[in-house]
């Protein structure tokens, strides 16, 4: 019984924060892009994410199926899904940026990926001149 509360509240999980991160994603693209919605559009737009979620935890074997399809594209996105996140949970927030900002924040964060990839991963060793 306890194992079936478990897998279920997994399931959950699963499906929620996939479903989730797929909508801050996708409006993390329509910050970028520069659209816009007033406050009962968005509120519009979370009623089929709340629907697909749903249907998710009723185990509707194409919604399953497309969750799986989702996560391999989200994977795919790799480091690009944080910052579209970010910039969905933005244009839910209603913050909202001129074109010029969206480009020095996009290059704000290339910088940083720029700096992780080429900054070493390790300290250096004890008693290194480093």
């Amino acid at each position: 019984m306890a194992e079936t509360m478990n897998a279920s509240r997994v399931h959950a999980r699963v499906a929620a924060t996939t479903w989730l991160c797929a909508a801050l994603v996708a409006a993390g693209v329509a910050w970028t892009a520069g659209l816009t919605a007033a406050w009962w559009q968005q509120a519009l737009l979370a009623v089929p994410v709340l629907a697909v979620i749903a249907a998710d935890l009723r185990g509707a074997g194409p919604v399953i199926d497309a969750r799986v399809a989702v996560v391999h594209l989200l994977t795919a996105l790799g480091w690009v899904q944080t910052p579209l996140a970010v910039a969905g949970g933005a244009w839910a927030a209603g913050l909202g940026a001129e074109a010029s900002t969206r480009l020095a924040l996009a290059g704000v964060v290339l910088a940083v990926v720029a700096l992780f990839r080429t900054a070493p991963s390790s300290t250096a060793p004890e008693g290194s001149a480093q």
